[in-house]
């Protein structure tokens, strides 16, 4: 059911990526891509029967804990709006977005927009890192079996 549920969520948000408006909605679509093919591979899990020992734990764990960090942690300096620094926080969509005439000012103004975060985009965003942890640690458990078991099939 988390695998259907994820390959619907994926699909729809690639639809609302695609139905935008003239530019295409880049950070929802990558997130879109990585969703659907994250409920894939729930949905394959018993065709691929990945390894699931401690490096494949590790790597997906890894993969989702650095991507959070890395999101919620480093501000993306972004050229809009009329501030003239303008930071958002979260990749792949922002879900904080602050800006100021000098950085400092708009460090402040993210501490002050703390409490009007966009919670579906940081939904989002954790359900990306997720699904990119799944899919890295599933990559490396068919890996591990591969190398332990040359002959068998894929």
């Amino acid at each position: 059911m988390v695998g259907t549920g994820t390959v619907a969520v994926g699909l729809a948000a690639g639809v609302v990526s695609l139905a935008a408006a003239t530019p295409v909605d880049v950070p929802l679509l990558v997130s879109a891509v990585v969703l659907t093919f994250a409920g894939i591979l729930l949905l394959g899990l018993p065709w691929l029967r990945p390894d699931a020992g401690g490096a494949s734990w590790l790597a997906g764990c890894a993969t989702t804990l650095t991507g959070l960090a890395f999101a919620a942690l480093l501000p993306v300096r972004q050229s809009c709006c009329d501030a003239a620094y303008t930071f958002s926080w979260g990749l792949p969509l922002p879900w904080i977005t602050a800006g100021g005439d000098t950085p400092h000012q708009a460090y402040a103004t993210m501490r002050a927009a703390l409490v009007e975060a966009d919670t579906l985009s940081a939904a989002v965003d954790l359900l990306f890192w997720l699904s990119t942890g799944l899919v890295v640690g599933v990559a490396v458990g068919v890996l591990r079996r591969a190398l332990r078991n040359p002959t068998a099939s894929v």
